[in-house]
């Protein structure tokens, strides 16, 4: 059966935007070009009256909702609604809610906020990005960040109970979410301002924030990371407006190309993902296997790298080198070209812990136990390896002044990862773990950094009041 999943979008104007849907980043573009800020607010389901009310308000059109707890993030009205799908996967569709209070059908996409921090964070939204994000959404001269600053946002934010929340607050009221939820948390004495004006640009600043910082700034309190942030449709007035089903694949912009040393690494890698980390397997492609690995070893992998650069590639790509001397040679001078490039960055293997880089090893001054930590540290010696493998020494690098090393055998210990049912819990998956975590790391900094570079043209008057030509 069909996995249901993803809203249709109709390219008519009309939308409307709740709490903190504020910046226009690239997963989130499907909304309409005149946008009317809304108060940070959350909505009790209605019935009876208060349904026939909302009903009137809206002039019969459906809601899309996308909420923590009882935090509204975001909410439009059919036709134009924003696109939060890549913040989920196929198998977070749900056909309703379990809630005795609600008493209309309603089917949208559901998952626990710490399942979603890496997606988040490989769509750009980091901490950083938050910041940034924050400093330029402030109206012109109306605070400092000795006033008001993103650290003292983010922690009021971080500490916002949002099960505890009131799900009542007036639209209508756009400063009383700030003063009653944020406000206090910062100490910011509401008596003493005039007309509350400080808060209501206060509010409004936060608006303007985008659905996905708000949601990262969240995850910082733990206690938000088992909740799930659930986007969902309210067929309020029996009309059918979307429905999750036939979601198409991540938008290849938001994808990583992965490019290895050998076709074995990919295969290693694309099976690791899958199996330990498949809350962000869909944002990883590969080399095509079937037809024939084009750039094998460190010599090749640097060319390649060097020609997209040279082109323009607008393609995001991570080039992976093995630990060892070959690698990190070929590493290092990938990175002098890529200074300047933002969508393709370079990352050696990450060090493993001293005892997992410790081998028995062979060469030329006979047997010896040695750290191959830069000099013989392949995807390989990740795998579970079990007892006595073995470094062979092979070349002199000059360019390093060491030996390369490889491992014995690393064919076979490929073929039986390959092989291996991995839920066996006796497989050992700690050091992929490391490994695959290091990529998403690198993935999110470099795609962060490409959507903070693009922060000013969406804000175009800055928080101290410059102006961006």
């Amino acid at each position: 059966m069909a996995c249901r999943r993803h809203p249709t979008f109709a390219p008519f104007p009309g939308v409307m935007h709740g709490a903190c849907s504020g910046g226009s980043h690239q997963e989130e573009q499907h909304r309409a070009a005149v946008r009317v800020p809304r108060a940070p607010v959350t909505h009790s389901y209605p019935t009876g009256d208060k349904k026939n009310h909302l009903a009137l308000l809206l002039g019969g059109r459906p809601l899309i909702r996308l909420a923590l707890g009882n935090f509204e993030c975001d909410w439009t009205v059919s036709p134009t609604i924003n696109d939060h799908s890549a913040l989920f996967q196929e198998c977070d569709a749900f056909p309703n809610l379990d809630e005795d209070e609600v008493d209309f059908d309603a089917e949208g996409l559901k998952r626990p906020l710490g399942q979603m921090l890496n997606r988040l964070e490989l769509l750009g939204y980091t901490l950083e990005y938050a910041r940034t994000e924050f400093e330029w959404s402030a109206y012109p001269g109306a605070f400092d960040s000795s006033f008001f600053s993103f650290k003292m946002f983010a922690g009021a934010l971080a500490k916002l109970d949002v099960v505890a929340v009131s799900p009542a607050y007036p639209s209508s009221k756009r400063t009383t979410f700030f003063s009653a939820e944020i406000a206090k948390r910062l100490g910011l004495n509401t008596e003493t301002i005039s007309q509350n004006a400080e808060i209501s640009t206060l509010s409004d600043a936060m608006q303007r924030l985008s659905t996905g910082s708000i949601l990262r700034l969240l995850a910082e309190n733990l206690s938000n990371l088992c909740l799930d942030v659930v986007w969902r449709t309210d067929d309020l007035f029996g009309m059918q407006f979307a429905t999750f089903n036939d979601k198409p694949p991540l938008r290849e912009s938001s994808r990583f190309l992965l490019v290895t040393e050998g076709s074995s690494d990919a295969s290693i890698l694309k099976r690791a993902f899958e199996s330990y980390m498949p809350e962000v397997s869909d944002f990883f492609k590969y080399v095509d296997m079937d037809k024939g690995y084009p750039f094998s070893g460190t010599g090749n992998v640097y060319n390649f790298a060097k020609g997209l650069a040279s082109i323009g590639i607008e393609n995001k790509v991570l080039i992976l080198y093995d630990n060892d001397a070959e690698g990190v040679y070929n590493h290092n001078r990938t990175t002098a070209f890529l200074s300047n490039t933002k969508n393709i960055t370079s990352m050696l293997l990450p060090q493993l812990p001293l005892a997992d880089r410790t081998f028995n090893s062979v060469g030329p001054d006979g047997q010896r136990m040695s750290d191959i930590d830069g000099s013989a540290c392949a995807i390989e010696c990740y795998l579970d390896l079990g007892p006595n493998p073995r470094i062979r020494w092979t070349n002199y690098n000059k360019h390093l002044d060491r030996y390369q090393g490889e491992l014995e055998q690393k064919e076979e210990y490929t073929k039986t990862f390959l092989k291996q049912n991995l839920k066996n819990e006796t497989y050992r998956c700690d050091k992929l773990l490391l490994l695959l975590k290091s990529i998403v790391s690198q993935c999110s900094a470099m795609r962060s950094a490409i959507e903070i570079s693009s922060v000013p043209s969406r804000y175009p008057v800055h928080f101290n009041g410059s102006t961006v030509s």
